[in-house]
């Protein structure tokens, strides 16, 4: 049984050995895989991070993080703290995700006409899973379209603005 010292080293050393195989990762994809398999909860892989970033492990390139060479070093010195099964599972994930986009993000907003005007419906969305969602109310019809047309353009733009703000 791991001690939660123990826990810790693992959970770094596999957000680096990710890095490591990866080369670039972008957060959301890194925070996709991280909490999809299980591996650790959102915050603490925010926290762990954050720890790295301030130990000069890992750069923060605009959103995507990359190892230093400390980092790389690191993880290859202790890499065999990380179980199989995981490094296994990040390995074949490398591999897959290089064939494919490593996110398919978009942006889309939809639009109900309501008593009151329209409920805009505004979202993010990865492959065929919502990531982000943001109702709105527009008083009419040129105003909600102006809103869709606006997010259409920019909402990922904003949205990596914001999971950015919440990440600090």
């Amino acid at each position: 049984m791991n001690t939660p010292d123990q826990q810790l080293t693992e959970n770094k050393l596999t957000i680096l050995y990710i890095l490591q195989q990866k080369d670039t990762v972008s957060a959301i994809e890194l925070s996709d895989f991280i909490v999809f398999k299980g591996y650790m909860d959102y915050f603490t892989m925010q926290e762990l991070i954050e720890e790295l970033l301030y130990a000069e492990l890992i750069l923060d390139m605009d959103g995507s993080y990359t190892l230093t060479p400390m980092g790389d070093e690191v993880v290859t010195t202790f890499r065999y703290r990380i179980p199989n099964s995981i490094r296994d599972e990040i390995n074949e994930y490398a591999r897959t995700s290089a064939y494919r986009r490593s996110s398919m993000l978009e942006a889309d907003c939809e639009i109900e006409r309501t008593e009151q005007g329209y409920a805009l419906n505004c979202i993010i969305r990865d492959y065929d899973h919502v990531v982000f969602s943001l109702s709105l109310h527009a008083p009419d019809e040129e105003k909600a379209f102006a809103v869709r047309n606006r997010w259409q353009q920019r909402g990922l733009t904003i949205f990596r603005n914001l999971m950015s703000e919440l990440r600090q």
